[in-house]
């Protein structure tokens, strides 16, 4: 390829198989991904790093545009979060799907070496589609966009390379060629006559537009249909690899037609020879009707002799593995042993397909273009495909399996349950209208089952990608022993991906690792994953059971994708851990949760993540498990990093949600950062919502934000004390952080206090602190509920600065209580406020504060009570009356408990 520079810009021209695509690119890749055959201009000697191959579209409502690259999915992957832009607009990457049909309108999606996004992103007319390198620089490809049909009966685009100022054109666009096949009537003589060629759907399209003539009289082309039922005698119409028209525009005899070439090239004359024969009428009310026999008459000026063509066949895609014992649709393997392991491979990851080329022709030869799938639909007018005789070979036999082949689809399927391990070649006779030929084989493995995590967790097991990385795919897809040093397993730091697959929601399969126990009956996990210092490590698509303890060393950082952990995650200090988090897009994903806990140890760091627990109501490992422990434990100084989420789980019925955080130490969120914590409760079965963070003698502290809502309670059961919303925070300890924002949960009985226990937040803190609505089935307008996104901009926006100001004025601090054994009696002491006029009392009793007493001295900072039972606890608040104003801001976070002895 011509290399040229203009401007400070280095200019690649890009020969497309199927068009002219134009690329300009900024500096490369630092590592390359694959040059190929094209370098940069001589002035930079720098190695282009992407390689464009192709771009199609489909025809359908939900077109899409797939652009085809020599580079692995990796590498894609890298280009797809460093951003796609169609006309300046940044696409959003949805890594979560590899196929398009899953994501929004607006999204682009990486699938092996393309990348895809909807047609409908384009505009009609020039478009400018810019792939841009993580490091610097882009490929800009323009596009036209053009489209044709209406809302009801769906919209046909026809999509083609435009010249970009920025850019040189290296090849000259070629014209179309009009491959004619062979003109007949239809097969079931419905009075249609039928035009096969060679050419794509959408280059029909564009002959059909620019002309179909019948004796010199042009068809309007009616694109809104794909079937000559619907349109008028005058009409044609394209489906498939056809151009269709009524038979009755023929005159009996010798009849011309002319198919026109869109874009200047040679059109394409036919010498159609007709002749009918009448149909009686079969009831009175019909009318006469005819057979239309249609023959295409033989140039006698043509000496050069047909070249006889052959079929091709290969078997392309991948054979999901499976296990002894295992079944092809929902394949579940002794759910006694595996806790009810699942796999789900009834779909086709393996396909037929099939090329017509010159008998002389290498199979190497014949290009990607030439290769089609049997599809009925599609390609139906192609080839004809005999199922009867068409067969699968399986060799050696593998005992227990039978292969099967969709003759409409080309998808092949293999049934049934295997029943010996090992290694099997899956071969495709194909026998069709045009010849039978045999394909390539591919590999389909089947593990007994008995295979060990140490054994094939390894780099010879794993697939290296451009920075010298490793990416591991989970075979066998579920292995329930370790291996190693008493059964723990240290994963190999470079391994930076590992997949229980790579497809995308909702059809997930998953990989699962390890034994499963009984958590919630006090069993301890015997099976230890350990991700050591150096390693960064991202699990997709994985199911970890109860009987595992995953370990993350110092230096190391473990982020889940889409992966349930059934069992207990403990980060040590100088690791981290995040969560359904893209670090690369900044995008933020679902499907993983934690039903075990997570326990932050001493110096860990917790970083971009959304936690959820699914433990009560799953039957996972813990049939009807009960796990009101809290998500998340913090120990000693745990860093918050970005955005931290947690969400506390439902209750199992009558009893008490699950509390979102424990803190025992010190938690900083750092500046920038915010933590929000919701106490588990949402639905009728909570009987007593859940704390959102509880304090055990610990602290929440740092220059970020902190949002904590309790759970809803609702009290179903006899048990009267039960229907409690779950508090903010509760227990003992500080709140410090920057801002502040606390609500108490919703309750169908009492409103709930945001504050619970000896709390105190600093004099620092802005701080909103509401109390949770009482007698209501509705829960707080900011609760997350674990999917969509949380308000967490929303409910921070609402807290003034300098909110802890009027606290500080008139500010009680109690100095000790006093206790009368004897008469059962307390008494409190307090500092003595400046400038106070009196003191009041007051107890916080049935959901509401009442006083005690508001007549005390200023001189007097002390209060006895009358005699009281003991073993009663009251919530009791102090407040000073200063400048003619009593202080009753934030009772909740100064109130005190006092126990009677």
């Amino acid at each position: 390829m011509k290399n040229t520079t203009k401007s400070a810009k280095k200019v690649l021209g890009f020969m497309l198989s199927l068009l002219v695509v134009y690329g300009c690119t900024q500096p490369a890749f630092t590592t390359p991904i694959n040059s190929g055959s094209i370098t940069a201009s001589a002035e930079t000697n720098e190695n282009a790093v992407i390689k464009l191959q192709s771009v199609t579209t489909s025809g359908s409502t939900n077109a899409f545009v797939e652009v085809s690259f020599d580079n692995d999915y990796t590498d894609l992957t890298r280009v797809a979060e460093a951003g796609v832009f169609v006309n300046g607009k940044k696409l959003s990457y949805n890594s979560a799907y590899s196929y398009i049909s899953y994501a929004n309108t607006g999204d682009c999606i990486v699938s092996g070496n393309t990348i895809q996004f909807y047609t409908s992103s384009l505009s009609e007319g020039d478009n400018t589609v810019t792939f841009t390198v993580p490091d610097g620089g882009d490929i800009s490809v323009g596009l036209h966009m053009s489209k044709s049909g209406n809302y009801w009966s769906g919209y046909s685009y026809t999509v083609r390379a435009t010249s970009d100022e920025a850019c040189e054109v290296t090849e000259p666009a070629e014209s179309t060629v009009i491959d004619f096949v062979s003109i007949s009537a239809d097969a079931d003589n419905s009075g249609y006559t039928v035009a096969e060629f060679g050419n794509e759907y959408a280059e029909l399209q564009k002959t059909a537009s620019a002309g179909v003539y019948v004796n010199g009289t042009k068809l309007h082309f009616n694109s809104a249909y794909n079937s000559l039922y619907y349109v008028d005698k005058g009409d044609c119409i394209v489906t498939s690899h056809t151009i269709q028209f009524h038979s009755s525009l023929f005159d009996e005899g010798e009849n011309t037609v002319t198919f026109t070439s869109p874009d200047g090239g040679e059109d394409k004359s036919i010498c159609v020879k007709v002749s009918k024969v009448e149909v009686p009428p079969k009831y009175w009310y019909e009318s006469v009707s005819y057979d239309y026999i249609i023959e295409q008459a033989v140039d006698e000026e043509q000496t050069e002799p047909q070249t006889e063509q052959q079929l091709f066949v290969r078997l392309n895609g991948s054979f999901d593995h499976r296990i002894t014992g295992q079944e092809d649709d929902l394949d579940a393997v002794s759910s006694a042993t595996t806790g009810g392991a699942a796999y789900y491979s009834s779909g086709s990851t393996a396909h037929v397909e099939y090329a017509l080329a010159d008998k002389d022709t290498a199979i190497e030869d014949i290009t990607e273009e030439e290769w089609h799938k049997p599809d009925y639909f599609k390609n139906g007018g192609l080839l004809k495909v005999n199922g009867a005789a068409s067969k699968i070979v399986i060799s050696p036999e593998c005992e227990g399996i039978h292969g099967e082949i969709d003759p409409l689809s080309g998808d092949v399927y293999l049934r049934g349950v295997p029943q010996q391990a090992g290694i099997y070649n899956v071969h495709v006779y194909l026998d069709t209208d045009k010849g039978s030929a045999e394909s390539n084989p591919l590999e389909f493995k089947v593990y007994s089952g008995n295979e060990k995590l140490a054994d094939r967790l390894t780099y010879e097991n794993c697939t290296q990608t451009a920075d010298g990385k490793y990416m591991y795919d989970c075979e066998p897809w579920y292995m329930q022993e370790f291996g190693g040093d008493n059964e723990t397993v240290i994963v190999p730091k470079d391994i930076k991906a590992w997949y229980g697959s790579h497809a995308a929601l909702p059809q997930v399969n998953y990989g699962e690792i390890g034994r499963t126990i009984s958590l919630t009956d006090g069993e301890e996990p015997t099976q230890t994953l350990i991700i050591p210092t150096g390693c960064d490590l991202t699990m997709v698509n994985m199911r970890i059971h109860s009987g595992v303890k995953v370990i993350v060393e110092k230096g190391a950082k473990l982020t889940l994708r889409q992966t349930t952990a059934e069992g207990i995650i403990e980060v040590l200090d100088g690791g981290t851990f995040s969560m359904d988090y893209n670090d690369y897009s900044g995008e933020w994903l679902h499907g993983s949760s934690i039903n075990g806990q997570l326990r932050m140890k001493d110096g860990s760091v917790l970083e971009n993540a959304r936690i959820t627990c699914h433990a009560n109501y799953t039957a996972n490992d813990d049939i009807n498990r009960q796990n009101s422990e809290p998500l998340v434990t913090a120990e000693g100084n745990v860093t918050i990093k970005g955005d931290v989420y947690i969400l506390g789980e439902e209750a199992p019925t009558g009893g008490n949600a699950q509390a979102a955080l424990s803190v025992s130490g010190t938690l900083t969120i750092t500046e920038g950062s915010v933590l929000a914590c919701y106490g588990g409760g949402t639905s009728f079965l909570t009987a007593d919502g859940g704390d959102a963070v509880i304090l055990d003698n610990g602290t929440v502290n740092g220059a970020g934000s902190l949002i904590a809502i309790g759970g809803y309670g609702m009290n179903i059961t006899a048990d009267t004390s039960k229907g409690s919303g779950g508090a903010a925070v509760s227990g003992k300890g500080i709140i410090a952080a920057a801002k502040v924002y606390l609500e108490g949960g919703a309750s169908y009985h009492e409103p709930t206090e945001p504050v619970q226990g000896e709390v105190t937040l600093a004099d620092t803190t802005d701080r909103i602190l509401v109390t949770g609505k009482g007698e209501t089935t509705e829960k707080s307008e900011y609760y997350w509920f674990g999917t969509g996104e949380p308000q967490t901009e929303k409910v921070l926006a609402l807290i003034p600065k300098n909110s802890p100001a009027a606290a500080v004025r008139g500010k009680v601090t109690v100095t000790s209580v006093e206790h009368s054994e004897k008469f059962h009696q307390f008494r409190l002491n307090w500092n003595e406020v400046k400038g106070a006029q009196r003191y009041g009392v007051a107890v916080y009793l049935a959901g509401k504060w009442k006083i005690v007493t508001q007549d005390i001295p200023a001189g007097t900072t002390s209060y006895t009570s009358p005699k009281l039972r003991a073993g009663q606890t009251y919530k009791m608040v102090i407040c000073a009356k200063v400048g003619g104003k009593w202080d009753i801001s934030s009772l909740s976070s100064r109130a005190f408990t006092v126990t009677v002895k």
